[in-house]
C-alpha cells in the first residue's frame, strides 16, 4: 500500500523485485526470494529534517503476519558514495535510517532516500504483513503509523521462486541481458512466457510455443535494449487444451543513462560569483562550462545542498551549463538560468587627493562607515559618517577627532576607536580616542597606547579592542567596558600590523612585518602572549580566521599568495593559496564559505573557495589599492574601499 498517512510527513514506497506481487513460498526448502526496494521522499518540494526514521517489517516466524521466517532482515544496500553521511541498518524486524555523524537527517523530493533489502526468503503462509513507521522529528513527539502501509503475500502454490536479469543493470544502449527464473517442485506443472513492450519471443498462449523450467535455468537472451525496460514472466497453466495465465512476475532492467536536474543559482557580488545547484544520476562526471568554454571537467555529481561556486568571466550575461556524462559517453545537460554581471557601485566618490583620506573603517556588517577628512583652515581634523546601506555620506554628520592614524568600528556599532600619535609621524607616543557612535561625539579623555598605533581591531563580541603599535614591540588590549586609560601592553615582534581573532574572542593573532611572524595572544583575562612565534615567510599584512575557527589565512604583501595556518595546532601548512599581486586585506563571508582578498599590486579582488582552499576564478578588476572592509549580513555584497571612495560589489 502507498496511501498517505496524516500522521506521517514523508511518503514511502515499497517495491518488491520480482514484483509487483509477493508470493508466499510453496515449501521452505525452495523459498521464493525477493529484494524489497524502499523509497522515502517528501510530498512537496521542501526538504524535511528529522532525527531518524524507524521501519518495522515483521520477520522471525513462518506465519501470515511475518514476511519471512528468518530471525532478522538482511543488511540494507544503498549508494554510500552518493550518501556518505547516511546510515541505514537492520536489527531483527527493525530498519533504522539516520546519519553516521550525529547530524539531522534531511530528505527531499529532489533527493529521495533509496535503499534495498536484498534476498529475502519469503515464508510459506499467505497473508498481510503490517508495517510500522516511526518518524522522529528534531523537536516534538514521534509520529507513528501502524495502519497505512503493508505488504501482501499471495497464495502458496506459486511455482516460481525467483525471476531476474543478468546483468541487472546496463550502462549503455543497445546491449542485451539474460532473463532467468528458478522454480520449486511445482515448476514442472506449468509453462512460461516472456514479454516486454515490443518484444515477445514466443506466443505461449495462442500457439503453445512456451518456455519450461530448464529454459529458466539456461536463460533467455533479450533483444538489444534502447531504454529502461520492464520484463514480464507469465506463468501459464494448461487445462482441457486451453492455456491461461495464472500469475505474472515483473523485473526491470534500468539503463543507467545520465540525468541531471538543477535549480536557480544564488548570485553574489554583483553577479561576479554564483553558487550553482544540481544533482546528476547515472553519471561518472560533470562538466561546468561558461559561455561555451569549459571551466571544470571533473565537477561533483551532487551540489544540490551545498552548491558549487563559480566566477564570471567578465561583465554582461553569464550562461553556465552543467553536463552530466556517463561511462558510456552519453550526456544530459542542465542549462543554468542566466544572470548578469555588473561593475561595483560607487557609494561614495571622493576627489583625488594623494594624502586624504588616510583612514577608513566599516562595521563588520557592512552598514556603517567612517572616513577621515583633510584638515580645515584651522587645522582641525574630523571623520565623516557614511551610511553604506543608504549609500550616502552625511555631513554635517561629522565628528571632530585628533589627527587620525587608523579607525575601527565595534561589531555592535556602539563605539569607534581613532588612534593618533605625537612627535615625528606620531612615533613618539600614541593614544586612542573613543567615539560614541550613538551620540556622534568623542568621549572625554584618551587611552594611552604605544608608538605608531597603526591598526585597531575589535574582538567579535565587541568586549575588547587590540591596538597594534607599529613603532613598538607590543600591542595594547583595551577593555571596552572600562576603557582603562592605561591598558595592558602585551609583547609581540617588531612592527605589529595585522590583527585577527578566533570566533570565540579568546585568542588574537598579531602579524609582525619586521620579523614575518605571528604572535599568539590569549586574551584572558588577563591577556598574555605565548612564547613561541609562527613564521609566515613574508610580511603578514592581513589575517582572517575562518568562522569555524580551524584555519587562519595570512596575506603576505610581498607575495602573490596566502599562507594557511591550522589554528588548533598553530602550524603553517606547506601548501598556499594563490592570490593577486600584493594582497593587503582578507574578509570572510558570514557563512564561512568564501574569503575575499584585496590585492593592491594589481588593483583586483580574489575570491577564495574555503571548502577547497583555492581561487574560484581569475582576479576581478577593481579600483586603485582596494581593501575589502566588510561583507553584508546576507553575504551577497562586499563593501570595498579604494583611493576614490567606497564601493559596493
Amino acid at each position: 500500500m502507498s496511501n498517505n498517512a496524516e500522521s506521517l510527513k514523508l511518503e514511502y514506497a515499497f517495491t518488491p523485485d520480482p514484483g509487483p506481487t509477493i508470493y508466499a513460498s510453496a515449501d521452505s526448502t525452495q523459498p521464493n526470494q525477493l529484494s524489497l526496494g524502499i523509497t522515502i521522499s517528501t510530498r512537496t518540494s521542501f526538504p524535511l529534517t528529522l532525527k531518524h526514521i524507524l521501519i518495522k517489517i515483521p520477520v522471525g516466524h513462518d506465519d501470515s503476519p511475518d514476511l519471512a521466517p528468518a530471525a532478522a532482515l538482511p543488511e540494507p544496500i544503498f549508494d554510500t558514495q552518493a550518501n556518505p553521511t547516511l546510515s541505514v541498518s537492520s536489527n531483527g524486524s527493525l530498519v533504522t535510517i539516520a546519519t553516521n555523524n550525529q547530524t539531522d537527517l534531511t530528505i527531499s523530493s529532489a533527493r529521495p532516500l533509496i535503499f534495498t533489502l536484498p534476498a529475502i526468503a519469503v515464508g510459506t503462509h499467505s497473508g498481510v504483513v503490517p508495517l510500522t513507521i516511526t518518524e522522529s522529528p528534531t523537536s516534538g513527539p514521534d509520529r507513528e503509523d501502524k495502519t497505512t502501509y503493508s505488504l501482501t503475500k499471495q497464495q502458496t502454490t506459486w511455482p516460481v521462486t525467483r525471476f531476474w536479469a543478468e546483468p541487472a543493470t546496463l550502462s549503455d544502449l543497445d546491449q542485451t541481458v539474460t532473463l532467468k527464473w528458478s522454480c520449486n517442485s511445482l515448476g514442472t506443472h506449468y509453462s512460461y512466457s516472456l514479454s516486454a513492450p515490443g518484444w515477445q519471443p514466443r506466443d505461449c498462449l495462442n500457439s503453445g510455443n512456451c518456455y519450461d523450467v530448464q529454459d529458466g535455468v539456461a536463460g533467455i537472451t533479450t533483444q538489444a535494449l534502447a531504454d529502461t525496460t520492464e520484463f514480464t514472466l507469465a506463468v501459464v497453466q494448461a487445462e482441457a487444451g486451453n492455456r491461461s495465465t495464472v500469475g505474472i512476475l515483473k523485473t526491470t532492467v534500468p539503463i543507467l543513462q545520465p540525468k541531471i536536474k538543477g535549480k536557480s543559482p544564488a548570485v553574489y557580488f554583483s553577479g561576479w560569483v554564483a553558487r550553482l545547484y544540481w544533482l546528476a544520476t547515472n553519471a561518472s562526471r560533470c562538466t561546468v562550462s561558461l559561455n561555451g568554454v569549459t571551466r571544470d571537467d571533473h565537477a561533483p555529481l551532487d551540489t544540490w545542498d551545498k552548491g558549487y561556486l563559480v566566477q564570471a568571466s567578465g561583465e554582461g550575461e553569464q550562461k553556465f551549463e552543467v553536463t552530466a556524462t556517463a561511462a558510456s559517453g552519453q550526456v544530459d545537460v542542465f542549462t543554468v538560468p542566466s544572470f548578469v554581471t555588473s561593475k561595483a557601485q560607487r557609494v561614495v566618490a571622493l576627489p583625488y587627493d594623494p594624502y586624504w583620506p588616510s583612514a577608513w573603517a566599516v562595521s563588520p556588517d557592512g552598514t556603517l562607515g567612517l572616513v577621515n577628512n583633510s584638515p580645515d583652515a584651522y587645522a582641525n581634523y574630523s571623520v565623516s559618517v557614511i551610511d553604506v546601506a543608504k549609500r550616502t555620506i552625511s555631513p554635517p554628520n561629522t565628528i571632530r577627532v585628533p589627527y587620525v592614524f587608523t579607525l575601527a568600528i565595534s561589531p555592535d556599532r556602539k563605539l569607534a576607536l581613532s588612534s593618533t600619535g605625537t612627535g615625528y609621524y606620531g612615533f613618539d607616543a600614541g593614544y586612542v580616542s573613543v567615539v560614541d557612535l550613538a551620540k556622534g561625539t568623542v568621549k572625554p579623555g584618551t587611552i594611552a597606547v604605544g608608538k605608531g598605533p597603526s591598526a585597531i581591531a575589535f574582538t567579535p563580541d565587541s568586549k575588547l579592542a587590540v591596538v597594534a603599535n607599529s613603532a613598538d614591540t607590543f600591542v595594547s588590549v583595551i577593555d571596552t567596558s572600562t576603557l582603562d586609560p592605561h591598558p595592558p601592553a602585551i609583547p609581540c615582534d617588531d612592527v605589529p600590523m595585522a590583527i585577527a581573532f578566533t570566533p570565540d574572542s579568546r585568542v588574537a593573532l598579531v602579524g609582525s612585518l619586521m620579523k614575518s611572524t605571528l604572535t599568539v595572544i590569549d586574551l584572558g583575562p588577563p591577556p598574555s602572549a605565548r612564547p613561541s612565534r609562527i613564521p609566515t615567510g613574508g610580511e603578514p599584512y592581513a589575517i582572517a580566521v575562518t568562522s569555524d575557527g580551524k584555519l587562519a589565512l595570512v596575506a603576505r604583501k610581498d607575495s602573490r599568495e596566502l599562507l594557511v595556518i591550522d589554528v588548533p595546532t598553530l602550524t603553517a601548512r606547506s601548501s598556499t593559496i594563490p592570490a593577486g599581486n600584493a594582497p593587503i586585506s582578507i574578509t570572510i563571508t558570514p557563512d564561512g564559505q568564501m574569503a575575499l582578498v584585496g590585492n593592491s599590486g594589481d588593483n583586483s579582488l580574489t575570491v577564495i573557495d574555503l571548502s577547497a582552499l583555492r581561487p574560484i576564478g581569475p582576479a576581478i578588476p577593481l579600483g586603485a589599492d582596494p581593501r575589502v572592509m566588510a561583507i553584508t549580513g546576507d553575504g551577497k555584497s562586499a563593501v570595498i574601499v579604494d583611493k576614490s571612495g567606497v564601493m559596493v560589489l
